[in-house]
């Protein structure tokens, strides 16, 4: 399933900025399938023609005069969208609605390693924003609704595949089996839900573009974002979770002193490229194993991240 924009690039002419309107306007007129022409110099994107808005700069009173035999960059917009080539389409579908409505239909361009990739149409892409929507419904956990492991595995590869900073929080509940022995299963599914809507408040809280959630299954998730500067994060959602762990706890004072001592609490085992590179899903997964052995030992809600790990060594 296409989960990122670069999946669906397509190809369109491309000129440099040196270009004369009138070589363009020859363009448009030899091919009426071209909706819109690319500006590039040194392989990198520095504006976008759209025919529409093209022919009405020509078709004002003097355009033609005046435009038609001088440089493309007098007419092209200057700040089309651009996105990377590993970005998720439902961030880039809401980063091209937000455009002013003169420009909601133009071309978003897409760029792999700060040099031209391609572009996407409007058309296209949300007819896959669409089939991700679906798609995303028909694989998501049915307790929380978060994307499953098919997801989570298809956002992992796309970390892997990109040179950016990123950083993987592996979430668990401890003794969240003794909480649903002692409570039951329904008020055990509850605080499944309640810690997936603590993770997804808090990610929405602190960040902007790129960030993803998944549930894995019983009482684990995973979180993906873009950065390493996790631990404002990971304390928020510490501290939510602990106060609606609380007041969980006080809704049913009949609970014994060694029940209440048994409080079910939340480890976030953080996996960061900063000090260490990853090339499989494997290396991750190995590192997160051993974060998390840290995170047990603590026996309250913590979080630790395997830079430290590193920094013993």
């Amino acid at each position: 399933m296409t989960t990122h924009i670069g999946e669906i690039v397509e190809n369109v002419p491309v000129i440099t900025s040196s270009v004369k309107s009138f070589e363009v306007s020859h363009t448009f007129d030899k091919d009426s399938n071209i909706d819109g022409i690319v500006v590039v110099d040194n392989d990198y994107p520095v504006g976008l023609v759209m025919r529409t808005h093209f022919f009405e700069k020509l078709s004002t009173r003097y355009g033609f005069d005046v435009f038609m035999g001088r440089r493309i960059d007098l007419i092209m917009d200057k700040n089309p969208l651009v996105v990377d080539f590993y970005m998720p389409i439902t961030d880039v579908s809401r980063l091209a609605m937000e455009r002013a409505q003169k420009h909601l239909y133009d071309f978003v361009i897409v760029t792999l390693n700060n040099q031209y990739k391609g572009t996407i149409s409007i058309r296209n892409l949300l007819i896959k924003f669409a089939e991700t929507q679906i798609s995303a419904a028909k694989y998501a956990s049915p307790l929380t609704g978060l994307p499953g492991n098919l997801l989570i595995e298809q956002n992992l590869n796309n970390v892997l595949n990109s040179d950016s900073p990123f950083s993987i929080l592996y979430i668990d509940l401890d003794k969240f089996k003794a909480y649903n022995d002692t409570f039951g299963f329904q008020k055990g599914d509850k605080l499944i839900k309640e810690t997936a809507n603590i993770i997804c408040k808090n990610i929405s809280l602190h960040e902007q573009d790129g960030a993803f959630v998944g549930h894995i299954g019983g009482d684990d998730f995973i979180a993906l974002i873009n950065h390493h500067n996790y631990k404002s994060l990971c304390e928020s959602i510490i501290l939510d979770f602990d106060n609606v762990v609380k007041s969980l706890y006080d809704e049913s004072p009949a609970i014994s002193i060694d029940e209440q001592s048994s409080t079910v609490a939340i480890s976030i085992a953080v996996i960061t490229n900063k000090q260490q590179i990853f090339t499989t899903l494997d290396m991750i997964s190995e590192t997160a194993a051993n974060v998390k052995k840290i995170c047990k030992s603590k026996f309250k809600s913590c979080y630790h991240g395997n830079e430290s790990i590193l920094e013993s060594l």
